[in-house]
């Protein structure tokens, strides 16, 4: 990797509750990492609209009982593919809103693509 200092670094500080409520703040993850997780003052916790019982996510994401279902179509290969890039747009200088708001656009498009039978207009 050409940039293994600048990927680490930003790695841990993504990792990080600063870091995460950039990605919280669009929907689009619940935090891997269990203190931010369980944080009920955590941004992705009071985000509007969220579900009254979301610490659900949490539970199940600390339970071996859960077990993620597999992703349709190809949108886990995508992913393989379009967070590096994100992380990499981020290290060529776009801003980390900019980067995850892509990335998440990407990743809702595979989704819906991988839907079938397409939903009805």
């Amino acid at each position: 990797m050409k940039n293994t200092k600048q990927a680490l670094d930003f790695l841990h500080w993504f990792f990080s509750p600063v870091g995460y409520s950039a990605a919280e703040a669009t929907y689009g993850i619940v935090p891997a990492v269990t203190s931010i997780a369980a944080d009920p003052n955590a941004l992705w916790a009071k985000l509007p609209n969220n579900p009254a019982n979301n610490a659900a996510y949490t539970i199940a994401a600390n339970s071996v009982l859960a077990i993620a279902p597999q992703a349709p179509g190809t949108v886990y290969s995508n992913s393989q593919t379009n967070i590096p890039n994100a992380i990499q747009s981020v290290l060529g200088g776009k801003s980390l809103k900019e980067s995850m708001d892509a990335l998440q656009k990407q990743t809702v498009a595979d989704y819906a693509g991988a839907l079938i039978p397409k939903p009805k207009p």
